[in-house]
């Protein structure tokens, strides 16, 4: 019976999350950040039920979101989505980053306070597969120097955006 293999490796899985999450690490990709929380040593997903404190998440995004007439892959189109889904739910905040050649920061209204930018790019995204509809810039073909460029500058707008989320959200903790 498989049930003593899975709770050793169920218990071995509690054990590596619990050491790997004593830091917040942003998501990067397109896939989606659930928040979890610890409790007696178990993970499991928020719920933002009663009177917890409300949620905050931030995305990396890897690729564009379809807008401004730029065509997104499906990981673009799936990161939009999580995006405006998390931000439709109530007491969940959701900031998200993502590259674009051609698109533009949004711009806050009156009425419309952004919470997404734009990782400005003067050359196509970096992609990793051979085909691409949209890109033909391939990492490997970074040399060390741009590649250290590329991931500097990444890393300085992420904290800048991060610092202005604090600043408009009123001083974060991250725990």
């Amino acid at each position: 019976d498989g049930s003593s293999t899975a709770t050793t490796s169920s218990s071995s899985a509690v054990k590596m999350w619990t050491r790997s999450s004593q830091v917040v690490r942003p998501l990067i990709g397109a896939a989606g950040l659930v928040p979890i929380f610890h409790l007696n040593n178990q993970r499991a997903p928020v719920r933002n039920e009663g009177n917890k404190e409300d949620v905050m998440m931030f995305h990396i995004g890897t690729n564009n979101w379809q807008r401004q007439g730029e065509f997104a892959p499906g990981s673009g189109i799936l990161h939009a989505s999580f995006h405006q889904t998390f931000n439709a739910m109530p007491g969940v905040k959701c900031y998200s980053i993502y590259p674009s050649k051609l698109q533009e920061d949004p711009v806050a209204e009156p009425d419309y306070d952004p919470t997404f930018k734009i990782f400005k790019l003067n050359h196509d995204i970096p992609i990793c597969e051979s085909v691409s509809p949209n890109s033909s810039y391939r990492w490997h073909s970074m040399n060390d120097q741009e590649f250290t460029a590329y991931r500097k500058r990444l890393e300085e707008e992420v904290c800048a955006f991060m610092d202005d989320i604090d600043e408009r959200e009123g001083n974060i903790s991250i725990t």
